[in-house]
């Protein structure tokens, strides 16, 4: 019996060790607002003195920012959305099970993308956001392979094909980095995105951050979007809801996986 709960001790403690505080990465108002809300969004349109601000403190959150290169044009729009999450609303209630090794296969999962759905606010109604989408061999011959989903996901390097919906067939480029308690993907869009004739982005332009953070009995998950646009008035409400759109279908889709 000793034993036992010996090993159950050991355990609760060993799921915890790796864990950051919330409350210690994000201001007290940020966490408050969580707190309350759950979710934290904010969007920047041709304002270059403006940068993202959302995410939290610590080392892989630097990865996430610095995912759009200080020596590339700055981007003309940006939407990130900051998250807080109970692990007890995950994986039918067993927080044990929700960890970064878990979070880092979920990441993995292109696939699990295809058939995806989203709220379109102009057709005023529910949309598939991703017809088709799975992870491919490169970018040229685009064979579809199986999701890697095996051992850490820190330095993997991946690429997926998605169609979508509204911009068509799309090719990312994906890089990871994982330690004892976050997870970071990046996707960088190595096609151009054209909306009809128009070419509203071009190729390696429009970026996507993903961050986990295991906060003990919550997970915090920042998602920042960039691109580089024309700077016309028009686009501000196309991008909108575009892109912080699509932030939150990828969100229900992680939190679909458990």
């Amino acid at each position: 019996m000793k034993k036992i709960i010996t090993s159950i001790c050991f355990g609760v403690v060993c799921s915890g060790i790796f864990a950051l505080d919330a409350q210690k990465i994000v201001s007290e108002k940020v966490y408050s607002q969580l707190k309350a809300k759950g979710k934290l969004e904010r969007s920047v349109f041709n304002k270059p003195e403006l940068a993202p601000g959302l995410f939290p403190n610590t080392s892989m959150a630097k990865k996430a920012v610095e995912f759009w290169p200080s020596t590339e044009e700055k981007p003309v729009y940006f939407t990130e959305n900051l998250y807080l999450v109970s692990k007890k609303d995950l994986d039918g209630g067993d927080g044990s099970k929700v960890t970064i090794n878990a979070a880092s296969k979920v990441l993995r999962a292109v696939s699990k993308m295809e058939g995806l759905e989203y709220y379109s606010s102009t057709a005023k109604k529910v949309k598939t956001l991703y017809k088709r989408a799975y992870t491919i061999n490169n970018t040229k011959d685009k064979l579809k392979i199986a999701d890697d989903l095996e051992g850490s996901a820190d330095g993997k390097k991946i690429y997926c094909l998605q169609e979508d919906n509204s911009f068509g067939e799309m090719i990312y480029d994906l890089t990871y980095s994982q330690s004892e308690n976050e997870i970071f993907a990046g996707f960088k869009c190595v096609t151009p995105v054209s909306k009809g004739p128009i070419r509203a982005i071009n190729a390696n332009n429009l970026r996507i951050s993903v961050l986990v953070t295991d906060c003990g009995d919550d997970l915090m998950v920042y998602l920042l979007c960039r691109a580089v646009t024309p700077k016309i008035a028009m686009f501000e409400g196309q991008l909108n809801e575009s892109f912080s759109t699509r932030l939150d279908a990828i969100y229900k889709w992680f939190f679909k996986q458990w």
